[in-house]
Protein backbone atom coordinates (compact mmCIF):
# COMPACT_ATOMS: atom_id res chain seq x y z
CA UNK A 1 0.00 0.00 0.00
CA UNK A 2 1.37 3.41 -1.08
CA UNK A 3 1.80 6.09 1.54
CA UNK A 4 -0.61 9.06 1.25
CA UNK A 5 0.82 11.96 -0.69
CA UNK A 6 1.15 15.36 1.10
CA UNK A 7 -1.38 17.77 -0.52
CA UNK A 8 0.59 20.85 0.62
CA UNK A 9 2.89 22.02 -2.05
CA UNK A 10 5.67 24.57 -1.52
CA UNK A 11 4.82 28.09 -2.72
CA UNK A 12 6.54 29.00 -5.89
CA UNK A 13 9.49 31.28 -5.38
CA UNK A 14 8.77 35.08 -6.00
CA UNK A 15 10.63 36.56 -8.84
CA UNK A 16 13.46 38.73 -7.55
CA UNK A 17 12.40 41.62 -9.77
CA UNK A 18 8.85 41.63 -8.37
CA UNK A 19 10.20 41.48 -4.83
CA UNK A 20 12.50 44.42 -5.51
CA UNK A 21 9.64 46.38 -7.01
CA UNK A 22 7.40 45.74 -3.98
CA UNK A 23 10.16 46.82 -1.60
CA UNK A 24 10.71 50.00 -3.59
CA UNK A 25 6.99 50.82 -3.46
CA UNK A 26 6.84 50.30 0.30
CA UNK A 27 9.91 52.47 0.81
CA UNK A 28 8.45 55.23 -1.38
CA UNK A 29 5.21 55.14 0.61
CA UNK A 30 7.17 55.45 3.82
CA UNK A 31 9.14 58.40 2.49
CA UNK A 32 5.90 60.14 1.46
CA UNK A 33 4.43 59.64 4.92
CA UNK A 34 7.58 60.99 6.48
CA UNK A 35 7.56 63.99 4.14
CA UNK A 36 3.92 64.79 4.96
CA UNK A 37 4.61 64.42 8.66
CA UNK A 38 7.64 66.68 8.39
CA UNK A 39 5.61 69.33 6.55
CA UNK A 40 2.89 69.18 9.21
CA UNK A 41 5.48 69.53 11.98
CA UNK A 42 7.08 72.51 10.24
CA UNK A 43 3.65 74.12 9.61
CA UNK A 44 2.62 73.74 13.24
CA UNK A 45 5.99 75.07 14.38
CA UNK A 46 5.69 78.11 12.09
CA UNK A 47 2.15 78.79 13.28
CA UNK A 48 3.14 78.52 16.92
CA UNK A 49 6.21 80.64 16.30
CA UNK A 50 4.17 83.29 14.47
CA UNK A 51 1.56 83.33 17.20
CA UNK A 52 4.29 83.64 19.81
CA UNK A 53 5.94 86.53 17.96
CA UNK A 54 2.58 88.27 17.60
CA UNK A 55 2.27 88.28 21.38
CA UNK A 56 5.63 89.99 21.86
CA UNK A 57 6.66 93.63 21.60
CA UNK A 58 7.87 92.96 18.05
CA UNK A 59 4.29 93.07 16.69
CA UNK A 60 2.37 95.18 19.18
CA UNK A 61 0.94 98.68 18.70
CA UNK A 62 3.62 101.34 18.95
CA UNK A 63 1.66 104.22 17.43
CA UNK A 64 -1.99 105.21 16.93
CA UNK A 65 -2.57 107.88 14.28
CA UNK A 66 -5.95 109.66 14.21
CA UNK A 67 -6.84 111.95 11.29
CA UNK A 68 -9.93 114.01 10.50
CA UNK A 69 -10.12 115.99 13.75
CA UNK A 70 -8.32 119.10 12.53
CA UNK A 71 -11.43 121.28 12.31
CA UNK A 72 -13.50 120.04 15.23
CA UNK A 73 -13.63 120.90 18.91
CA UNK A 74 -16.32 118.37 19.83
CA UNK A 75 -14.03 115.35 20.22
CA UNK A 76 -10.30 114.76 20.34
CA UNK A 77 -7.92 111.87 19.78
CA UNK A 78 -8.49 110.49 23.26
CA UNK A 79 -12.23 110.11 22.60
CA UNK A 80 -11.61 108.29 19.32
CA UNK A 81 -8.93 105.98 20.72
CA UNK A 82 -11.09 105.15 23.73
CA UNK A 83 -14.14 104.38 21.55
CA UNK A 84 -12.02 102.14 19.30
CA UNK A 85 -10.69 100.32 22.39
CA UNK A 86 -7.10 100.81 21.26
CA UNK A 87 -4.00 101.34 23.33
CA UNK A 88 -0.26 101.22 22.93
CA UNK A 89 1.07 97.71 23.55
CA UNK A 90 -1.91 95.70 22.28
CA UNK A 91 -0.96 92.93 19.83
CA UNK A 92 -1.59 94.02 16.25
CA UNK A 93 -3.24 90.68 15.47
CA UNK A 94 -5.85 91.25 18.18
CA UNK A 95 -7.28 94.36 16.51
CA UNK A 96 -10.70 93.93 14.92
CA UNK A 97 -10.60 96.81 12.44
CA UNK A 98 -14.28 96.59 11.48
CA UNK A 99 -15.52 96.57 15.06
CA UNK A 100 -13.22 99.41 16.08
CA UNK A 101 -14.47 101.49 13.14
CA UNK A 102 -18.10 100.76 14.05
CA UNK A 103 -17.47 101.78 17.66
CA UNK A 104 -15.92 105.09 16.60
CA UNK A 105 -18.74 105.76 14.12
CA UNK A 106 -21.21 105.24 16.98
CA UNK A 107 -19.98 108.45 18.62
CA UNK A 108 -22.69 111.13 18.18
CA UNK A 109 -20.28 113.60 16.59
CA UNK A 110 -18.88 111.13 14.02
CA UNK A 111 -20.39 110.41 10.59
CA UNK A 112 -18.11 107.53 9.68
CA UNK A 113 -14.73 106.03 10.52
CA UNK A 114 -12.21 103.56 9.16
CA UNK A 115 -9.52 101.67 11.06
CA UNK A 116 -6.67 99.76 9.45
CA UNK A 117 -3.29 98.31 10.36
CA UNK A 118 -0.07 99.73 9.00
CA UNK A 119 2.54 97.07 9.65
CA UNK A 120 4.55 96.48 11.63
CA UNK A 121 3.28 98.56 14.56
CA UNK A 122 0.89 101.39 13.60
CA UNK A 123 -2.90 101.68 13.71
CA UNK A 124 -4.47 104.41 11.57
CA UNK A 125 -7.94 105.78 12.34
CA UNK A 126 -9.63 108.08 9.82
CA UNK A 127 -12.64 110.00 11.12
CA UNK A 128 -15.30 112.00 9.28
CA UNK A 129 -16.91 114.28 11.86
CA UNK A 130 -20.24 116.11 11.85
CA UNK A 131 -20.12 119.89 11.54
CA UNK A 132 -21.76 121.97 14.31
CA UNK A 133 -24.41 124.31 12.89
CA UNK A 134 -26.55 125.56 15.79
CA UNK A 135 -27.37 125.19 19.46
CA UNK A 136 -30.64 124.46 21.25
CA UNK A 137 -31.62 124.40 24.90
CA UNK A 138 -33.60 121.80 26.81
CA UNK A 139 -37.23 122.34 27.77
CA UNK A 140 -37.74 124.81 30.58
CA UNK A 141 -37.82 123.10 33.94
CA UNK A 142 -37.90 124.88 37.27
CA UNK A 143 -36.19 121.96 38.99
CA UNK A 144 -32.98 122.13 36.98
CA UNK A 145 -30.91 124.39 34.79
CA UNK A 146 -31.37 124.26 31.06
CA UNK A 147 -28.91 122.08 29.15
CA UNK A 148 -27.28 123.21 25.92
CA UNK A 149 -27.11 120.90 22.89
CA UNK A 150 -25.25 121.28 19.59
CA UNK A 151 -26.86 120.23 16.29
CA UNK A 152 -25.44 119.45 12.88
CA UNK A 153 -27.16 120.39 9.62
CA UNK A 154 -29.50 117.39 9.83
CA UNK A 155 -30.64 118.08 13.39
CA UNK A 156 -28.45 115.34 14.82
CA UNK A 157 -27.45 116.11 18.43
CA UNK A 158 -23.68 115.79 18.32
CA UNK A 159 -22.66 117.28 21.68
CA UNK A 160 -23.88 118.95 24.82
CA UNK A 161 -22.49 121.66 27.06
CA UNK A 162 -20.94 119.11 29.42
CA UNK A 163 -18.86 117.60 26.62
CA UNK A 164 -17.68 121.03 25.50
CA UNK A 165 -16.70 122.15 28.97
CA UNK A 166 -15.06 118.86 29.97
CA UNK A 167 -13.08 118.26 26.78
CA UNK A 168 -9.45 117.45 27.54
CA UNK A 169 -6.26 117.18 25.52
CA UNK A 170 -4.20 114.11 26.34
CA UNK A 171 -0.49 114.73 26.04
CA UNK A 172 1.62 112.44 28.19
CA UNK A 173 4.80 114.30 27.32
CA UNK A 174 3.66 117.48 29.09
CA UNK A 175 3.68 118.19 32.80
CA UNK A 176 0.44 118.15 34.76
CA UNK A 177 0.59 121.91 35.30
CA UNK A 178 1.13 122.61 31.63
CA UNK A 179 -1.66 120.21 30.72
CA UNK A 180 -4.05 122.04 33.04
CA UNK A 181 -3.23 125.33 31.32
CA UNK A 182 -3.87 123.75 27.91
CA UNK A 183 -7.19 122.34 29.15
CA UNK A 184 -8.32 125.74 30.45
CA UNK A 185 -7.37 127.46 27.20
CA UNK A 186 -9.15 124.78 25.18
CA UNK A 187 -12.30 125.07 27.28
CA UNK A 188 -12.41 128.84 26.81
CA UNK A 189 -11.87 128.44 23.06
CA UNK A 190 -14.62 125.83 22.88
CA UNK A 191 -17.08 128.04 24.71
CA UNK A 192 -16.27 131.00 22.48
CA UNK A 193 -16.93 128.91 19.38
CA UNK A 194 -20.22 127.60 20.79
CA UNK A 195 -21.29 131.16 21.53
CA UNK A 196 -20.76 132.05 17.88
CA UNK A 197 -23.24 129.41 16.70
CA UNK A 198 -26.79 130.67 16.13
CA UNK A 199 -29.24 129.50 18.77
CA UNK A 200 -32.55 127.95 17.73
CA UNK A 201 -35.34 129.02 20.09
CA UNK A 202 -37.03 125.64 20.02
CA UNK A 203 -36.60 123.59 23.23
CA UNK A 204 -35.24 120.07 22.89
CA UNK A 205 -35.90 117.39 25.47
CA UNK A 206 -33.84 114.54 24.08
CA UNK A 207 -30.32 113.25 24.48
CA UNK A 208 -27.05 112.87 22.61
CA UNK A 209 -27.46 110.99 19.34
CA UNK A 210 -31.13 111.92 18.92
CA UNK A 211 -32.45 113.94 15.98
CA UNK A 212 -34.25 117.23 16.66
CA UNK A 213 -36.56 116.90 13.65
CA UNK A 214 -38.65 119.95 14.59
CA UNK A 215 -35.58 122.14 14.08
CA UNK A 216 -35.30 121.16 10.41
CA UNK A 217 -36.82 124.43 8.99
CA UNK A 218 -34.56 126.54 11.21
CA UNK A 219 -31.50 124.55 10.16
CA UNK A 220 -32.42 124.99 6.50
CA UNK A 221 -32.52 128.74 7.10
CA UNK A 222 -29.14 128.74 8.85
CA UNK A 223 -27.58 126.82 5.96
CA UNK A 224 -29.04 129.35 3.51
CA UNK A 225 -27.45 132.29 5.35
CA UNK A 226 -24.19 133.61 3.88
CA UNK A 227 -21.27 134.04 6.24
CA UNK A 228 -21.58 137.82 6.51
CA UNK A 229 -25.30 137.64 7.32
CA UNK A 230 -24.83 134.73 9.71
CA UNK A 231 -22.63 136.96 11.86
CA UNK A 232 -25.71 139.17 12.48
CA UNK A 233 -27.80 136.30 13.85
CA UNK A 234 -28.28 135.75 17.55
CA UNK A 235 -31.33 133.46 17.60
CA UNK A 236 -33.41 131.62 15.02
CA UNK A 237 -37.10 131.89 15.88
CA UNK A 238 -39.96 129.54 14.99
CA UNK A 239 -43.34 131.15 15.61
CA UNK A 240 -46.60 129.22 15.02
CA UNK A 241 -48.16 132.31 13.38
CA UNK A 242 -45.28 134.21 11.78
CA UNK A 243 -43.16 131.18 10.86
CA UNK A 244 -39.38 131.50 10.69
CA UNK A 245 -37.60 134.53 12.04
CA UNK A 246 -34.21 135.80 13.11
CA UNK A 247 -33.35 137.78 16.20
CA UNK A 248 -30.46 139.91 15.08
CA UNK A 249 -27.64 141.17 17.24
CA UNK A 250 -28.85 144.47 18.61
CA UNK A 251 -32.40 143.25 19.20
CA UNK A 252 -34.13 143.68 15.83
CA UNK A 253 -36.19 140.85 14.37
CA UNK A 254 -36.28 139.59 10.80
CA UNK A 255 -39.49 137.80 9.77
CA UNK A 256 -39.16 135.25 6.95
CA UNK A 257 -42.49 133.44 7.27
CA UNK A 258 -42.95 129.99 5.72
CA UNK A 259 -39.76 127.93 5.13
CA UNK A 260 -39.97 128.28 1.33
CA UNK A 261 -37.81 130.14 -1.22
CA UNK A 262 -35.41 130.82 1.63
CA UNK A 263 -32.56 131.82 -0.68
CA UNK A 264 -34.67 134.65 -2.15
CA UNK A 265 -35.81 135.82 1.29
CA UNK A 266 -32.27 135.76 2.61
CA UNK A 267 -31.08 137.78 -0.40
CA UNK A 268 -33.85 140.31 0.24
CA UNK A 269 -32.94 140.58 3.93
CA UNK A 270 -29.30 141.04 3.06
CA UNK A 271 -30.16 143.82 0.64
CA UNK A 272 -32.35 145.61 3.22
CA UNK A 273 -29.68 145.45 5.92
CA UNK A 274 -27.10 146.85 3.54
CA UNK A 275 -29.23 149.83 2.55
CA UNK A 276 -30.99 151.13 5.67
CA UNK A 277 -30.13 152.99 8.83
CA UNK A 278 -29.99 150.37 11.59
CA UNK A 279 -30.72 152.83 14.39
CA UNK A 280 -34.00 152.15 16.25
CA UNK A 281 -34.68 149.18 13.96
CA UNK A 282 -37.51 147.01 15.31
CA UNK A 283 -38.22 144.48 12.54
CA UNK A 284 -37.69 143.60 8.90
CA UNK A 285 -40.40 141.56 7.21
CA UNK A 286 -39.30 139.62 4.13
CA UNK A 287 -42.00 136.95 4.29
CA UNK A 288 -42.74 138.06 0.74
CA UNK A 289 -39.30 138.08 -0.85
CA UNK A 290 -40.18 140.79 -3.38
CA UNK A 291 -41.90 143.07 -0.86
CA UNK A 292 -39.94 143.84 2.29
CA UNK A 293 -41.13 146.16 5.08
CA UNK A 294 -39.11 147.84 7.80
CA UNK A 295 -40.55 148.81 11.20
CA UNK A 296 -38.86 151.08 13.71
CA UNK A 297 -39.55 151.77 17.37
CA UNK A 298 -42.26 154.43 17.74
CA UNK A 299 -40.04 156.76 19.72
CA UNK A 300 -37.70 156.97 16.75
CA UNK A 301 -40.40 157.75 14.20
CA UNK A 302 -40.94 161.45 13.76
Amino acid sequence: MRPAMDSRRPAPAMDSRIRARRVAILRAQGRRRLRVLSILVVFVAVCLGGWGISRTYLLDIDEIVVTGLENTYIIDEADVISAAQLRIGLPMMDIDSEKSAEDVAALPSVKSATVHRSWPATIKVEVDVRTPVATVSSSEDDTKEEALFILDAHGYVIADEEIINDEEIINHEETVEHQQIIDQQQTVAHQQIVNTLPHIALPFNGKLGDVHSEASPALSLIIALPEDLLSWVDHVLIDPEEGLGLRLKGGATAILGEPVVLNHKVASLRSVLAGIDLECLFSINVAMANLSTVTRYPKCVQ
